[in-house]
């Protein structure tokens, strides 16, 4: 009898233990950084590998902060920035349930890839990428109930552009300049380019044929004809030719449109301020606004006039 009553025993605990054992036992096998389910409702496409995968949108935000922001970034720069990439990818989307990642044109680093870049900070890294994705879950930026273009970049000039001056057009008026000082702090806001006199002419030219520029001294016919109010090159004549700053930029791999010439003995130096086409949210701007105690609804609101984030 009493052998029976301990085999009973047994059977009882073994039905009640089981579920939480074998739970137990999967998520102590399941590796940290693996691919969160979350269920949005929409999906982006990933052709990887010789493979197809259809990952949510929310699995996905963590992936291109990976590829935007390094592991030190505040949790509240993160969430700026995660609720900035939702407005993206959603705005491109518009009312589809999926879209494949290359019309997307963003760049990201898919799960089974960044436990190898992460290294050691991999499981610190994971954790503050997805709480900045759940803890913003659905946020997105809006302006009268439409879906703005959420612009960002890198480091700003010091003040960021007005969309209207940099786009030609009206329709952006959440994209008005801002002041950025935090941005000539950082080590990467001045970047300086020697260009042989040569290869200047033959950039030149490579996008210009019909331009009449000196070999000898290319800068004696350059003038600078317009700037945006943020210092930005709008328009600069160079010989016979009219250029924008952007196609100056794209022409040299510049890291934005704002920069000088300057003859230093053989060579072309240009001095470049900034990273990026400096509309909306500046990285490094809204990073050093986290370190001082904002808040990522604070920084997006900053940066983009007349917005709320819902």
């Amino acid at each position: 009898m009493k052998n029976k009553i301990f085999k009973l025993t047994i059977i009882v605990g073994f039905c009640f233990l089981f579920p939480t054992a074998f739970t137990l036992f999967i998520s102590g096998r399941q590796k940290p950084g693996t691919q969160p389910t979350n269920e949005s409702g929409q999906t982006i496409i990933i052709e990887q590998n010789n493979r197809t995968i259809q990952i949510d949108v929310e699995d996905f935000i963590p992936c291109v902060l990976a590829s935007q922001l390094p592991i030190d970034t505040p949790i509240e720069s993160l969430k700026a920035q995660a609720v900035v990439m939702r407005t993206y990818i959603l705005w491109h989307m518009e009312d589809n349930p999926s879209i494949n990642v290359k019309k997307l044109d963003v760049s990201y680093i898919y799960y089974d890839d960044l436990k190898t870049i992460a290294g050691d900070d991999y499981t610190e890294y994971y954790k503050k990428l997805t709480t900045a994705a759940s803890e913003t879950s659905g946020q997105v930026i809006k302006h009268y109930e439409e879906l703005i273009i959420p612009y960002f970049h890198a480091i700003s000039t010091g003040k960021t552009r007005n969309g209207s001056e940099a786009l030609k057009n009206e329709d952006y008026p959440y994209l008005i300049s801002k002041e950025c000082s935090y941005d000539t702090e950082s080590p990467d806001f001045l970047t300086i380019t020697y260009v042989d006199k040569n290869d200047f002419v033959n950039t030149l030219k490579e996008h210009a044929s019909e331009l009449e520029i000196s070999s000898e001294n290319p800068l004696e016919n350059v003038q600078v004809l317009t700037r945006c109010s943020a210092g930005y090159i709008s328009s600069i004549q160079i010989g016979n030719k009219t250029f924008t700053g952007d196609e100056i930029q794209r022409f040299f791999k510049l890291k934005s449109p704002y920069f000088e010439f300057e003859n230093y003995e053989d060579q072309i130096r240009i001095i470049c301020k900034g990273n990026g086409h400096g509309l909306g949210l500046s990285l490094y701007g809204a990073t050093k606004m986290a370190e001082n105690g904002s808040s990522y609804t604070d920084i997006i609101t900053y940066f983009y006039t007349d917005v709320i984030v819902e």
